[in-house]
């Protein structure tokens, strides 16, 4: 009795501390029967609609590898071409923003930005006034 007790604590913790990794897992498994009930191409966009939406909402995986998780999953499931599913992700002003937004990261990640605002006050100076044209 006292082991089911041990058992019931350490699978409490367990799930409390893993809820993400079990809602990665689980989730499409519960979904699975969408793409088996009938494998026609409606239901299989279904399943991958689905799955987005659940894992963009419970955050189980960053939400910018749930965006472009269509992108990869839609070929494999045959639902698009991969010529076709890039084409709609790859617009111009989409690609700069998504870059835009890569290179901002990328400077905050590596304290870029404080290196050049302390540059810019070096060269500069904390006093407007030094700086007239």
């Amino acid at each position: 009795m006292e082991e089911d007790i041990k058992f019931g604590k350490r699978l409490r913790n367990c799930c409390r501390i893993h809820h993400n990794g079990f809602f990665n897992f689980l989730s499409p498994l519960v979904l699975l029967p969408l793409v088996f009930r009938e494998p026609t191409l409606e239901y299989r966009t279904l399943y991958l609609l689905i799955l987005s939406l659940l894992w963009y909402t419970v955050d189980v995986i960053p939400q910018g590898v749930t965006a472009v998780l269509p992108m990869v999953l839609l070929p494999i499931f045959g639902v698009m071409s991969s010529t076709e599913v890039c084409m709609s992700y790859t617009q111009d002003s989409q690609m700069v923003f998504v870059l835009a937004c890569f290179m901002a990261i990328a400077m905050v990640n590596n304290r870029l930005d404080r290196f050049l605002a302390l540059r810019l006050l070096r060269t500069i100076g904390v006093n407007p006034m030094r700086y007239d044209h």
